[in-house]
This record gives structure tokens, sequence and C-alpha cells, in this order.
């Protein structure tokens, strides 16, 4: 029996295009439970040197899969002092919306060999893979991962990528993570401080929220 890789790309269109190069044309499609737009493709692609001949399941997520939020007992706008939030506990947890999805990449990486990630080659696309990565592993521990290394979707050039599997870069992944958690914590400790400041001294305000920067408290 082939081996079976489990390619997860970016965006369903990604996912599309790349199982359409790979395969000749000659892909069965699959829908997902809870999700319209994102499909499993399943063909069969030499990938030589890397696995060989191999059954490919191709699918995709929407963007991040996740989110990082405070635990509960901080989320209260008089459960602590604002500054407390730099330091508070943080929980990342797979967005609601996204859960079918993660679910999707957990099951399909129980029955495969490897993880074969093809999200954009940026910062983001590797924190997203990051985020494919910790799916796979929840649903086989010992899934092996790469990613591929690609700048657009001409045939010529997926083929390549998929021949050459390079290591996900966890510099980039952590450098964004690192962003995201700065955000919440400044974004949330701002707010709170800015808003509860401001309400005791303008009456205009008491209903009202005063956001900085891109999260809200």
């Amino acid at each position: 029996m082939a081996r079976k890789i489990l390619c997860v790309a970016e965006k369903p269109a990604i996912a599309r295009a790349v199982a359409t190069h790979l395969s000749g044309g000659a892909f069965q499609t699959h829908a997902i439970r809870g999700n319209q737009y994102v499909k499993n493709y399943e063909f069969e692609f030499n990938f030589g040197g890397a696995w060989g001949n191999c059954s490919v399941t191709m699918t995709s997520v929407v963007g991040h899969l996740t989110g990082l939020d405070f635990d509960r007992q901080y989320k209260g706008w008089m459960s602590c002092p604002p500054g407390s939030l730099f330091e508070a506990p943080v929980q990342e947890t797979v967005d609601k919306d996204k859960l079918p999805i993660a679910e999707n990449i957990r099951n399909q990486a129980k029955y495969s060999k490897a993880l074969f990630i093809w999200t954009d080659c940026d910062r983001e696309g590797e924190h997203i893979g990051s985020e494919v990565r910790n799916q796979a592993k929840a649903g086989n521990a010992r899934i092996e991962v790469k990613r591929a290394k690609f700048s657009n979707t001409e045939s010529a050039h997926v083929r390549r990528a998929a021949l050459e599997p390079v290591n996900l870069d966890e510099y980039q992944a952590s450098a964004v993570a690192a962003r995201i958690e700065l955000d919440l914590r400044i974004g949330a400790a701002f707010t709170r401080l800015q808003t509860l400041q401001l309400q005791t001294v303008v009456a205009a305000l008491k209903e009202k929220v005063i956001s900085y920067g891109h999260t809200q408290p």
C-alpha cells in the first residue's frame, strides 16, 4: 500500500491549484463536514527521493486556525489591575468557526506518514503552518512535518516544490506568535486602563469603550 501524505494549503484555491498540477487533473473531491469551502482532494503522486510514490490528500485551512485569549478569571473588566494583563496566563484555542477544519486535519493526520505544508512563504504563512502542524500532531504524534517552498502556482514551479520539501521556519513562526501575544496584552491592558480612567472623569464616556490597538479587552 502506498504511503499517505497529507498536504495542507493556506487557502482553498491554492489547495485546488496544487492538487490539479500534481495530479494532472485526475483527483477525487470530498467535502468536509462543517465547512462548505474546504475540500479534500485525493490523488497519487511520486515525490521521488523524499517519499516516493504516495497516496495524497490535499486540503486547506482558511487563514489562521487559532486565537489567543486570557484565562477566564482575567476577562472581567474589574477582575484585575490593567497592568496585570502583561503577565496573566493566556490560552491558544482553535477559533469556533475553524473547529471543523482543525478536526479534518487531525483525522487525516491519523493515517498519514507525513504532513506537507503549503502555506504562503512569509512570516504569517510559517505561523499558520505551525498551527496546522500542531493539529496534525494532535492526531498523529509521530507524523513527519515538512513544508513546500513556492512563490506561485505555475505548474512546473509547484511540481518542483513538491520534490524539494524543506523544514518549517520555527523562528519566523515564533516571531508572529510573539507579535500576536504582544498585541493582545498591550491592547487589552491599555484599553482597560484608558477606558476606566476616562469613565471616571467624562460622563459622556460612561458606556463607551476607548479601544487601544487592534485587541479588545
